[in-house]
């Protein structure tokens, strides 16, 4: 193994992800790689939000994820929001096939017994990225 290049750290904007979060940022800065923080807008079984809402949450979602890129000092890494009409772990497998991803970081639930312990999202990514996946118990 070389190394990791790109690596893709999601977020929730939960107390979960900052476990995740740190350490995707350790990760970086040990192997030089790109690090991209992602936070997937999930409308899923919502039915069809307006052009204006769904501006509204990819704003606030950009935001968000600037703030936490002040807040852990990660000012190269690249900032993005997915919207997607499937569920969140389509767009990150998705994102992470068409940017040539090779670690994905992603934050567990912290519960007891495998499924409560990744959490749908989570359990899914590990199972079905084409790349490795770091899952970070909170």
């Amino acid at each position: 193994m070389s190394g990791y290049r790109n690596i893709l750290v999601t977020t929730d904007f939960s107390d979960n992800s900052v476990a995740a979060i740190e350490a995707a940022s350790e990760l970086s800065d040990f192997y030089q790689a790109a690090m991209t923080l992602l936070h997937v807008i999930d409308h899923a079984g919502t039915g069809n939000k307006d052009e204006e809402q769904v501006r509204f949450e990819t704003e606030h979602a950009q935001l968000s994820l600037s703030e936490i890129a002040d807040k852990y000092n990660l000012a190269m890494a690249r900032l993005e929001v997915v919207v997607t009409l499937r569920a969140a772990r389509h767009g990150i497998i998705n994102y992470v096939e068409e940017n040539g991803i090779d670690l994905v970081v992603i934050a567990t639930h912290g519960h007891h017994g495998v499924s409560p312990l990744l959490g749908t999202t989570a359990d899914r990514v590990v199972h079905n990225a084409p790349c490795d996946v770091l899952a970070i118990r909170s």
